[in-house]
């Protein structure tokens, strides 16, 4: 596959090259400002830092947009707790300058998969869940500001390159036996398979704008773009006696365009309200798919290629709440909210594979729980 992302130290490396060649602006942030999971184009004060730790969930009780029920009516393979999605965040930002912050996040999530019983498939074992970690980090270059005012919000506009790495560990069953072409073919021993290679990565450029709309509401709006790259591939063994072999390999890269806009709401000192909506179009998608005809057919339904071709859903749209109460003047909690229109597109890339790609139509969401601490 070929690479078409520019060289990490490169980016990075040009970017503070020129933030210390520019004078930038000495931008810090208003009173009540939330940074963590917030497209804004304030930049922390030298020095200064948020950490954000929390956890995120969507179960029974938090399907707030009725996402699971929809997934579990659509296909007669899922059952039980399919789609429940558990997991942890760090979010860490700090301030290099006045008008430079670095910020690195990290997602860990375990997304529950679980098969109803099905006569096609005399399954012995299977995992049942998704294990996948998301790291993301960069630089936000504040490039622009006036109007600045104590403890209110001001305009500025933010320059942010960042990179982001997303990986899922492998994803195995075992079974005895299947319906080929209309007729059970039992194995001679249980045969084996293996959804792994799940990995992406990419890299992004955004340019930020926030300006005040009143004393207590300021308004964000920004636009981004990015590349990405994604593999996967299914191994498949002991299928009557079958050596270990690849059976499927899945190669992909995309160009992403991202518009998005958001309100900041001091409702008191203590409480901000984030509301924010993001479209993210995936573009230029170059498909490189390997597969062995004779032994997909050996694999069960929820892993075969067909599931990832026909017409795929190249649009997204994010609506994100976070409101937060500040304990103290450097404690914060927060309660925040997601939802997606198609899944994860454009969001895990790799999630574009057979086990996972055919639930990419269908609506997502999940709540979370955060604290913060400000210095």
């Amino acid at each position: 596959m070929q690479n078409r992302r520019p060289s990490r130290l490169t980016l990075l490396a040009t970017s503070v090259t020129l933030a210390s060649l520019c004078a930038g602006a000495a931008a810090d942030t208003p009173v009540g400002w939330i940074s963590a999971d917030n497209y804004g184009a304030y930049t922390l004060g030298t020095l200064d830092f948020e950490l954000h730790l929390g956890g995120i969930a969507m179960n029974d009780g938090l399907d707030f947009s009725n996402s699971r029920d929809d997934i579990l009516s659509n296909s007669s393979l899922l059952e039980g707790e399919d789609r429940d999605i558990a997991g942890s965040v760090i979010d860490f930002q700090l301030g290099l300058t006045s008008f430079l912050t670095a910020f690195y996040r990290h997602q860990a999530t375990d997304l529950s998969i679980d098969f109803a019983y099905t006569p096609s498939v005399g399954l012995v074992s299977i995992d049942d869940e998704l294990q996948t970690e998301t790291d993301s980090y960069g630089l936000r270059w504040n490039i622009y500001e006036s109007g600045r005012s104590r403890g209110n919000a001001w305009t500025a506009t933010s320059l942010e390159i960042g990179f982001s790495e997303s990986s899922s560990d492998d994803f195995t069953g075992s079974y005895n036996g299947m319906t080929i072409q209309g007729q059970y073919t039992p194995f001679g021993t249980d045969g084996t398979f293996t959804l792994q290679d799940l990995e992406d990565e990419a890299w992004k450029v955004r340019l930020i704008h926030t300006a005040p709309i009143s004393r207590s509401v300021a308004g964000t709006v920004w636009a981004g773009y990015s590349e990405t790259e994604a593999t996967a591939s299914t191994h498949l063994s002991a299928v009557n006696l079958l050596a270990p072999t690849v059976v499927q390999s899945f190669e992909t890269e995309t160009s992403q365009y991202t518009l998005g806009g958001s309100l900041n709401w001091q409702i008191t000192p203590r409480m901000p309200l984030q509301l924010s909506y993001e479209f993210i179009k995936v573009q230029d998608r170059d498909d490189s798919m390997i597969v062995n005809p004779a032994l997909d057919l050996y694999l069960p339904d929820f892993l075969q290629a067909a599931n990832v071709g026909g017409d795929i859903e190249d649009e997204n749209h994010v609506i994100s709440a976070n409101l937060s109460y500040w304990i103290t003047r450097n404690i914060s909690v927060s309660i925040t909210g997601k939802v997606f229109s198609n899944q994860f597109l454009g969001v895990t890339p790799h999630y574009h594979n057979p086990l996972t790609a055919s639930f990419a139509e269908e609506s997502y969401s999940y709540a979370g729980l955060h604290l913060g601490i400000k210095l």
